[in-house]
């Protein structure tokens, strides 16, 4: 695929009534309500989870006190985003990889691990995982945003849930199940927009990115 500099990439995953949720999860559901035919028109009704596919976690997924979705800044969401592919051995990805390529100021972090091609397979929910330690890290280098071509961020021991809580409490975003990572330049211009419904712990996203012709 030939990428121009000026055009977008999707790096959202295209959900469909095929689409394998994370386990234990409920599959979207899609009911064809109206039709052309008996209507005039076409109106469909889903039925899903705010966590399927490419999607931001809001503070009150996790936390007892967190926000919803509504309340999220979405100019954090909007600007310039370092891409890194951190080495994934054995199942563990690199926090050095990590750490030395926090080389710029930009507050979106995007990780190709090289995990899209496992979508739709149980093995996509065996993720790689990272060390406990990476999150200071990030939050010294004022990352606000971290997004991933895995469907959870979770550390290699401990509870699935502790790395989550660690990044929400340390202020920074949760984006998964991002794709399209391996055509993005190391720094590119990022937009990823959530839906704005009050209360939601998370939402379903559309995250988009250009390659920036300031490549650092």
């Amino acid at each position: 695929m030939v990428i121009k500099m000026n055009e977008y990439i999707d790096l959202t995953v295209t959900l469909s009534k095929n689409y394998l949720p994370y386990p234990g999860d409920a599959p979207i559901g899609f009911k064809q309500v109206k039709t052309i035919d008996a209507d005039g028109y076409n109106l469909t009704r889903i039925e899903t989870g705010m966590h399927i596919g490419t999607h931001i976690d809001a503070r009150k997924h996790i936390l007892p006190d967190g926000e919803g979705i509504e309340s999220l800044e979405i100019n954090e969401l909007i600007g310039q985003a370092r891409v890194l592919r951190p080495t994934v051995f054995d199942g563990v990805i690199s926090s050095g990889d990590i750490i030395e390529g926090l080389i710029g100021d930009e507050t979106i972090l995007l990780l190709d691990l090289k995990h899209t091609s496992k979508l739709n397979t149980d093995a996509y929910y065996e993720q790689p995982r990272f060390l406990p330690g990476i999150v200071p890290y990030l939050a010294a280098a004022k990352i606000k945003v971290i997004g991933f071509d895995i469907p959870s961020p979770e550390y290699v021991s401990g509870d699935f849930l502790d790395m989550h809580r660690d990044l929400m409490k340390a202020g920074i975003h949760i984006i998964e199940n991002l794709t399209n990572l391996e055509l993005l330049t190391p720094v590119v211009d990022f937009i990823g927009l959530p839906l704005k419904i009050e209360g939601m712990d998370g939402s379903l996203m559309r995250c988009v990115a250009k390659k920036n012709v300031m490549l650092t």
